[in-house]
């Protein structure tokens, strides 16, 4: 299956397209640039979201994203 997918789970690639597109339709994120990985669908996000309140936001949308494993954030928050 490759991509850290297993029966019944979700590819990472598929995980990072569920987690860019739930970050492209929240408002409190939009205007952020928080970098997406997956690997073993372990998610890991980094770069600069807008506020503090973004950053979190972000993980919360990703931890309940069905087949996500974990959240491992390094997102800088503020004046980058």
């Amino acid at each position: 299956m490759g991509s850290g997918a297993t029966a019944g789970q979700p590819s990472d690639s598929s995980l990072t397209k569920r987690v860019e597109n739930a970050f492209a339709h929240d408002s409190l994120i939009q205007g952020s640039r928080i970098q997406v990985r997956t690997q073993d669908r372990m998610v890991t996000l980094s770069d600069t979201a807008a506020s503090k309140q973004a950053a979190q936001r972000a993980d919360q949308l990703v931890s309940r994203i069905n087949g996500v494993k974990g959240v491992e954030d390094y997102i800088h928050y503020g004046n980058p």
